[in-house]
Formats: structure tokens, sequence, C-alpha cells
């Protein structure tokens, strides 16, 4: 896997400029599908490698759980990273593409951010209950939003 995302970063960031040529778009082109590609937007090409780092971490903390304080803190800011990443650098060249993938950044950021009350930081159980019901409403509106994009816009 990480050889895969540095690959990616080294292969984007080498061919930049033939980015745009039908035989590199031909063989290439999935790697890059739908990033901005105009000059002087080199940064949009950090998406892949940004996106691969993150299912990464999420996967990360996932295994290590409550033993991992630090790594969940990391990845709580990772999320912030990636959202600040793609709400500056609107990396897709599609303007609706690049606010609906900022605002679903913005909800896995307040869905991750709703986890820490399910540790020992919120002694109360009724507490926890209701913040899990909140966090089940931002998942299904999250899932509903996309799901709605899809059957509008036929992607």
């Amino acid at each position: 896997i990480i050889a895969l995302m540095v690959f990616s970063l080294a292969f984007l960031q080498w061919n930049f400029e033939q980015l745009k040529e039908l035989e590199v778009k031909r063989k290439y082109g999935a790697l890059y599908l739908g990033l901005e590609t105009r000059p002087g937007w080199r940064m949009a090409m950090l998406y892949p490698f940004i996106f691969m780092l993150s299912a990464f971490y999420t996967q990360l903390s996932s295994l290590i759980g409550r033993k991992g304080t630090l790594l969940s803190v990391n990845h709580h800011l990772q999320v912030f990273l990636v959202v600040i990443y793609v709400g500056y650098f609107r990396p897709f060249d599609i303007k609706f593409q690049s606010r609906l993938e900022f605002i679903n950044e913005i909800l896995v950021m307040i869905c991750t951010y709703s986890l820490i009350t399910f540790t020992d930081f919120v002694p109360e159980a009724h507490a926890r209950y209701l913040c899990g019901w909140y966090l089940v409403f931002f998942v299904i509106f999250m899932i509903a939003l996309n799901l709605a994009v899809i059957l509008y816009k036929g992607i």
C-alpha cells in the first residue's frame, strides 16, 4: 500500500506536463481521473496520495483501537488536514465535485470528532447514547446525499 502511494505521488508529479497527452490519459488516466491538470495546479495531483494515506490511517487506527490514543489524535489531525487541503486546493476539475468532496470531508470530520464521546472521557451512558444517534444521523445524511447525487447526476 505504501509503495502504491509513493509511486502514484512520484508518477503524477514527474509526469505532470504530459498528463494531458492522449497516450498518457489512455494508459494512466484512471490514476488522475477528474483531477485538475491545468498548468499551475500541480498540488491537485497530491489528492490520490492524500486519499490513500487517509484510508491507510483510518485502517491503522481501527486496528490499534483503544491502545492508540496518540494515533487517534493523529487521525483527528489528519482528517482536519484533509479538509483544509480539499477546501483550499479544490483538486477536481468540476466545481460541483470539489464542493461535494469538501462537504463529505466535513461530514467525516464531524463523525470522527464525535467518536471521542464513546471513550472514557464521557462517563454517562445516556450522553453516549444520544451522541450515537447523532452519529447515525450524520452517517445516514452522508449516504443519502451521495446517493442523491448519484441518482440525479447519473454518475
